[in-house]
């Protein structure tokens, strides 16, 4: 999920502690969601058979808050609006979202190189990491440059994630 700090009370959250709470059952869900998932981890390691299975539904996962992640920015347009005068022209909101496109399909063909040269596990990582410290910041972002940095930024995260989460996949399938 996309969670944006609005500063007038009038944007799309009423208040900012409609974000906060927001943001604390997000950070809830991740806990829960690791929890189940380390312990299905320390649970199926012993049955090689179903590891390779919960691999593939933790990526699942991750790949679907991506997709949802992407389409997330366009409903939060009115919202942005209000405390980002440059997003009210719709050239500038296309480029916003146009960037991110741009940059994830120039970097995909050499993340597959990448993720050939580098410790799948770590690169999916680093990519998580990445993207949650660039959707955290997107909240706090005050201005048009700032948000066109930070969609780049995650241009470059999710187009590393992908082709190392399936070689990390065939690699548990082989």
């Amino acid at each position: 999920m996309y969670f944006y700090f609005g500063k007038n009370t009038g944007s799309y959250f009423d208040t900012l502690k409609v974000t906060i709470e927001i943001f604390v059952w997000r950070q809830k869900g991740y806990v829960f969601f690791g929890c189940v998932a380390c312990l299905c981890t320390l649970f199926l390691m012993k049955n090689k058979k179903f590891y390779p299975w919960l691999v593939v539904a933790l990526l699942w996962v991750v790949a679907l808050l991506n997709y949802m992640d992407r389409q997330m920015l366009s409903t939060m347009q009115d919202a942005m609006k209000v405390d980002i005068v440059e997003l009210q022209q719709a050239e500038a909101f296309g480029a916003l979202m146009a960037v991110f496109l741009w940059i994830y399909g120039i970097v995909s063909p050499f993340a597959g190189i990448v993720a050939d040269r580098i410790s799948r596990k770590k690169l999916v990582v680093g990519s998580l990491f990445v993207w949650s410290l660039v959707t955290y910041l997107m909240g706090y972002a005050s201005s048009f440059d700032q948000l066109y940095m930070l969609r780049a930024l995650m241009g470059i995260s999710e187009a590393l994630y992908i082709p190392s989460a399936l070689s990390l996949i065939t690699d548990w399938h082989e």
